[in-house]
């Protein structure tokens, strides 16, 4: 656990955020360079948000979180293994702290999503959104969001009895 000076050091630091008018992706020079639609970090920001409202229990997090969700949920449907960064720290944490179903029902739409893009025969996610760049490694596979295709679905109890038989069918990579 954080101790309470730096605790508050954090908080205050995502309160100066609050105002972006994009999601905080890197930084340069210590000044936060944003994003439109969160890039792969996005989800990060809300969940971020997500846990300032957990333990102070102040509603600007709590709306903050919700309203930068908006843009993420467009991205739902991507066929981008990036889903698992988006989707859990911000719908899925989310979902667990609200019991919002509407949260819910985003995270197993992604998931489903995320699910479409695992490679049954070769077991890992395949990556479509860009061409490899020939440096020494497959940029178009990961196989670490696939246990992230499973969390989704094992956090969000109620999903339906296909989406738990797919995944229970699929083998584990280790």
């Amino acid at each position: 656990m954080l101790s309470g000076n730096l605790l508050e050091s954090t908080i205050k630091r995502i309160d100066t955020s609050l105002g972006l008018k994009g999601f905080p992706h890197i930084t340069v020079s210590g000044k936060w360079q944003t994003t439109s639609d969160g890039d792969w970090t996005g989800g990060f920001w809300v969940g971020l948000l997500w846990s300032c409202y957990q333990l102070t229990r102040d509603e600007k997090y709590l709306r903050s979180a919700y309203q930068w969700l908006k843009p993420l949920e467009t991205r739902k449907r991507e066929k981008n293994f990036d889903l698992g960064f988006l989707f859990h720290s911000s719908f899925v944490s989310g979902y667990q702290i609200t019991k919002d179903e509407s949260l819910k029902k985003v995270a197993l739409e992604a998931a489903d999503t995320l699910s479409n893009l695992f490679h049954e025969k070769a077991g890992f996610i395949y990556n479509v959104f860009h061409k490899p760049e020939n440096i020494g490694v497959d940029e178009s596979t990961i196989w670490g969001d696939y246990y992230f295709v499973k969390a989704l679905n094992k956090v969000v109890l109620n999903a339906s009895e296909k989406r738990q038989d797919y995944f229970n069918s699929q083998r584990d990579i280790r």
